[in-house]
């Protein structure tokens, strides 16, 4: 008896080749869709995030001002990448802990305040330091400019707080470093950063008030 040979559909787990390959295409569809989608969702949430931080760095200023009779921390370093070993480092790290951490230093011994890093900095792997201190505000009605927060070395040592002469909200403290940030360029500082901001077209800057801004940059 000849059973007739009736040729069949090459299957795949239950699915036939043309089925494969329009369901391979509509998962390529999707993804092309998704893709950017989550690259600018990871970018939103890091640029929050680092702008969490900052406020947060603003918290601890203004608090140890406050208990410092307006004194702001100090001597500091330009750069700031939250590394220290006590407040003889010059990092603004060691004079705020007990206020955002509660970490005290202890002699010798070398501690990090995650605070200091930006997630979008550390992302791109990039050397020297993200943050960095404004060394040059107003004084005296506008007719003097001063390092408020001093020099690390030096004899230049902290102002109060009252002393600067705009409005706070108007004077930055903190500023994220590239090298299209002006204060930044041509220096140690600027020159280990990347030539456009991490976060794209905006850069995060902490302010004397303790508001946190993203700011275009042209």
């Amino acid at each position: 008896m000849n059973a007739s040979f009736r040729p069949r559909s090459r299957k795949f787990v239950g699915f036939t080749l043309v089925e494969m390959l329009t369901v391979i295409a509509i998962i390529g569809v999707i993804a092309s869709i998704l893709i950017p989608t989550i690259s600018k969702i990871r970018a939103t949430s890091q640029r929050t995030h680092c702008a969490s931080n900052l406020r947060q760095i603003g918290i601890g200023i203004n608090l140890y001002a406050n208990e410092h009779e307006g004194v702001l921390p100090g001597g500091l370093n330009e750069g700031q990448n939250g590394l220290y070993k006590g407040e003889s480092s010059g990092s603004l790290a060691a004079f705020i802990a007990p206020y955002v951490d509660g970490t005290l230093y202890k002699s010798g011994v070398s501690l990090k305040n995650e605070l200091f890093v930006c997630p979008s900095w550390e992302a791109l792997r990039v050397s020297g330091v993200c943050y960095a201190m404004n060394m040059r505000v107003p004084i005296d009605g506008g007719d003097t400019w001063i390092e408020p927060f001093g020099r690390a070395t030096g004899s230049k040592k902290p102002i109060r707080l009252y002393q600067i002469s705009d409005p706070l909200p108007n004077v930055p403290a903190i500023y994220e470093v590239d090298r299209k940030n002006i204060k930044a360029n041509g220096g140690p500082i600027g020159q280990s950063a990347t030539w456009d901001p991490v976060h794209g077209n905006v850069r995060n800057v902490l302010y004397f008030d303790g508001s946190v801004r993203t700011e275009n940059v042209d």
